[in-house]
Order: structure tokens, then sequence, then C-alpha cells
């Protein structure tokens, strides 16, 4: 006969699947990122919900492999691994967390947005900067200012006497 608490582990597993993937992620650049490619894992996580914090499964690891992703080309997956190189493991896959909510569709909603956000943000076009030269009298106030210090700084020493 099975412990309690394996029943309990049986019985939890069944109610929430280990894995449960979303339908469809789309960013700002409409990049849609298949369900197939998106595993959302539920463990229990630390934080408000006073007694039934222990009980319930609501913290939730978004996992995407860049590496493997149909959806993106090696420059873009070049983009998101340098901009975030610390969310990404050794094996490429792209981890986000939350659990802020107190309850799993909440925290699975913000860890999906901040995937969306990351995403967005990585793929961002940079501005170009444009070369620009300081006015003249901007470095004849730079230039001025240098020289009131240095006055000062004169007065300030000791003057040696020739006795």
């Amino acid at each position: 006969m099975a412990s309690w608490r394996e029943t309990t582990r049986r019985r939890i597993y069944h109610q929430h699947p280990f894995f449960i993937i979303i339908n469809v992620l789309k960013t700002k650049d409409k990049i849609t990122i298949p369900k197939d490619e998106i595993k959302i894992i539920f463990s229990r996580s630390t934080g408000p919900g006073g007694q039934r914090v222990n009980k319930v499964s609501t913290k939730v690891n978004l996992v995407w492999n860049i590496w493997r992703s149909r959806v993106l080309n090696t420059d873009q997956k070049q983009k998101i691994i340098k901009k975030w190189a610390n969310k990404i493991d050794k094996d490429g896959n792209f981890i986000v967390a939350s659990q802020s909510e107190r309850s799993q569709s909440q925290n699975r909603k913000k860890a999906i947005d901040k995937l969306q956000s990351f995403i967005n943000i990585a793929l961002k076009p940079t501005k170009k900067r444009m070369a620009t030269v300081a006015p003249f009298w901007v470095k004849e106030k730079r230039l001025i200012g240098k020289k009131i210090r240095s006055e000062k700084k004169k007065t300030r020493s000791i003057k040696k006497l020739n006795l």
C-alpha cells in the first residue's frame, strides 16, 4: 500500500501536469513562437500565500530553447543570446521565472509577458549615433573654468620665502 505522501504526490501530479504548453506567443516584430517550442514548468514558490504556499505549485518557469527555434534567423538568435546571456543556460534554454502572484494563471501571464518584452528589447533596432562637434563656446567655457581652478590652487599653495 502506498504511503500518504506518495498518494498525495500522485494526486497533485495528475491534477497539475508538469509540462503545460501555451498556444502562441507573439512579439512586436510579428514573430510567432509555436506552442511546441515553449514549455512551462510549475513548482512551489516562496512569497505570499499563507498556509497554501507549501501546498500549491504557483511558481512558473518558462523554458524556450533558442538554438532549436525555427522562427528566428541566426542574426536574431545572436542578438538575443548577446543581450540576455545571463538568462540562457548552457543548453540554449531561455529561462524566465515568475512567482510574484498567488495563482498559476497570473504567474503564467507574467512569465509570457516577460519573455515577450525580453525578445522585443533584444530585437529592437539600435539607432546609429550621429557624430557631432562640440560648439566653440563650450570648449571656451571649459578652458576658462580650468584656468579659474588653477589660479585658486596656485593661491592656496605656500610660497617659499627667500631669506
